[in-house]
């Protein structure tokens, strides 16, 4: 092997255990079965791509997460938002109604129309907010459902990570004491099976958001 190269590789190592580190915020982690990043300094360059590119769906997979996360919040102030509207309208519409018995009060029959159309109107408007709310309500649900899912994922994704250094280190026998393959297969498996399960709730929850948009795009007719 070139003497350039094992540097070069092991800086590379080194960087993607530390992008690791900072993409779970310092946390613990999650999955029990690491390898040693030194395991692999000896690896020719032609050789790595597996690991790198499964440390490129490991950064993809944190990516997605901090998406959803942004998506969250921002549905959290979008129905704070929505519901200080309906409060809003609630108020003009008590005023249209007074306005209304004001008019029939002293018989004048235009202004009492034209007062009771307006508040109809109101009426319908507010009945579309309420839908709006619970469309609102019914994403912020699926988010965090897919929220659940993109952590699994991430996890997952680690854990695919793993095991692509752990079969690499395997292939070029430069395994640790103890090492056994099998345990970062079944991790790996186990990971994939629970990102799956929360995939199918978000897909679930995502399907009933939908409907109740349809219903708020309805009530707006």
């Amino acid at each position: 092997m070139s003497p350039r190269i094992l540097p070069t590789f092991a800086l590379l190592l080194v960087s993607i255990a530390a992008l690791a580190g900072a993409s779970c915020g310092g946390s613990p982690p999650a999955i029990k079965h690491h390898l040693p990043m030194e395991m692999l300094a000896p690896t020719p360059v032609e050789a790595r791509s597996p690991v790198a590119e499964a440390y490129r769906g490991h950064y993809r997979a944190q990516q997605e997460l901090d998406h959803v996360r942004y998506q969250l919040r921002d549905i959290d102030y979008e129905l704070k938002i929505a519901r200080a509207e309906k409060a809003q309208r609630k108020e003009e519409q008590k005023i249209a109604k007074l306005q209304g018995q004001r008019s029939t009060a002293f018989f004048k029959a235009d202004l009492a129309k034209a007062a009771d159309s307006l508040l109809n109107g109101m009426k319908k408007r507010r009945r579309a907010q309420g839908e709006r709310i619970r469309y609102l309500k019914a994403q912020r649900s699926y988010l965090k459902r897919e929220l659940a899912y993109a952590k699994l994922a991430l996890l997952q994704a680690e854990a695919t990570f793993e095991l692509a250094k752990a079969r690499l280190a395997k292939e070029r026998e430069t395994v640790p004491k103890g090492f056994k393959l099998a345990r970062f297969v079944e991790q790996e498996k186990r990971a994939k099976s629970r990102a799956q399960a929360a995939a199918q709730r978000a897909k679930t929850a995502k399907a009933k958001a939908k409907s109740r948009e349809q219903a708020w795009k309805n009530a707006e007719k």
